[in-house]
């Protein structure tokens, strides 16, 4: 019997990598899992707004320095994300830990539609212990100015 459960199974693991429409052995990092999880880390401008009044956002720029000094969010922390892992110390230097961070939340933002800088601090970051805290925000520095916000 056990015989005929593996030769079973050996022909349908044939058949299924044979066929075009055949079911995947590992998740398709395509899926659009990925780009789910990306959606739900959004957050609007107006919403950041509200949270760097209240003091309850820290703002960090992915985008290279040399655009971070050329105008920010006010207060944002420069951390270029071509530059992790190995800037990472400057940057948890000026984090709470992880466990600390109720009811703050760190916005990542880079050149927006396109750009995957932000994406990378995102992970990063989620990376550390701070995925319930980290937000990507939508549209990114463009849409930041487009929005006439302030800016340092």
């Amino acid at each position: 019997m056990a015989a005929l459960c593996v030769a079973g199974a050996g022909i349908a693991a044939l058949f299924n990598t044979l066929s075009p429409k055949g079911i995947a052995w590992v998740p398709d990092p395509n899926s659009g899992v990925r780009d789910k999880v990306l959606r739900e880390a959004e957050i609007d401008i107006d919403h950041v707004w509200e949270l760097l009044q209240s003091g309850e956002a820290i703002v960090v720029d992915a985008r290279p320095a040399e655009e971070y000094e050329g105008g920010h969010v006010p207060g944002a922390i420069s951390t270029p994300a071509q530059a992790l892992p190995g800037s990472a110390e400057l940057l948890m230097a000026q984090l709470p830990p992880p466990d600390d961070m109720m009811g703050m939340t760190i916005v990542v933002y880079c050149q927006g539609h396109g750009c995957v800088d932000s994406m990378l601090v995102f992970d990063f970051l989620a990376g550390l212990g701070y995925r319930q805290s980290v937000r990507i925000l939508k549209g990114g520095w463009p849409a930041w100015q487009e929005a006439d916000m302030p800016v340092e």
